[in-house]
């Protein structure tokens, strides 16, 4: 793979580099500011040690043969970053598809039925909730969560604790990542990626994140609040599928959690 030298990532050890063939292109639709490979039928993730990766590769093989989700194919770490080689997921990514809104947004509805329904009896992932509220509080003591005024509180500290005392409790397995270009739709069936936050949850946390995706790459809004009188025509069919009304305070809860990020 003499053309890894033309890209400006870590050196990658030699049990993963191995196991690679042909070109591939840089993926960046993602923020997470991993850098991400596509070869013809795997792709290569690389994040700095401690950022997930590890997280995700276990998430993937727990996941294996109960939802649709990329197989592990090689998983290393140098101590300064993990390399992680998986499948290479078939499909369109839901932002993409030719569908209609109203039919993609019960597809994704579906989805979150299918991953919530996975048994968590023998989960060996973390509290999903914690290690979102940790992640939290690491940025805000970092100085990478911006603004004064949060909504009704008066500085992300407060909000954070405010998240600390309503935290839901864990019900179900939860993605973690729920937007629109994690979820990948093929025959009319949706498969997962970037697992690095899953793990047991509260079972609007999946919700909250397809409803701001949706808004996001259907209408260019970026949703900060919810409100079930300004629902759009698609969100009625998502939550008809869902089987459930929408809950204000659950949904907006996880936005504003969103904003700690």
């Amino acid at each position: 793979m003499d053309n890894l030298k033309d890209i400006n990532i870590p050196p990658v050890p030699e049990s993963v580099r191995g196991k690679l063939c042909g070109d591939f292109v840089t993926e960046d639709i993602g923020r997470s500011g991993d850098w991400v490979l596509m070869f013809r039928d795997r792709v290569l993730k690389i994040s700095p040690a401690g950022r997930g990766l590890a997280r995700e590769e276990r998430a993937m093989r727990f996941l294996c043969g109960k939802l649709r989700v990329p197989d592990v194919i090689a998983f290393e770490t140098d101590g300064q970053n993990d390399f992680l080689l998986m499948s290479r997921m078939e499909g369109q990514m839901a932002c993409n598809t030719s569908l209609s809104q109203e039919k993609t947004a019960v597809l994704l509805a579906h989805a979150i039925k299918e991953i919530s329904a996975v048994d968590i009896s023998e989960c060996f992932l973390p509290d999903a909730e914690e290690a979102d509220l940790a992640a939290a509080k690491e940025n805000i003591q970092s100085g990478k969560v911006q603004g004064s005024e949060l909504f009704g509180f008066p500085d992300a500290q407060s909000l954070y604790m405010w998240l600390c005392g309503h935290k839901p409790a864990p019900e179900v397995f939860s993605h973690g990542d729920f937007c629109l270009p994690n979820v990948f739709i093929n025959d009319g069936k949706c498969g997962f990626i970037d697992l690095g936050g899953a793990g047991v949850a509260g079972k609007w946390r999946d919700i909250s994140m397809c409803l701001w995706s949706m808004r996001y790459n259907f209408c260019a809004e970026d949703m900060a609040v919810f409100e079930s009188a300004e629902m759009k025509n698609y969100e009625y069919g998502f939550f008809e599928e869902l089987g459930l009304a929408p809950d204000e305070e659950k949904i907006n809860y996880y936005l504003l959690l969103g904003k700690l990020f």
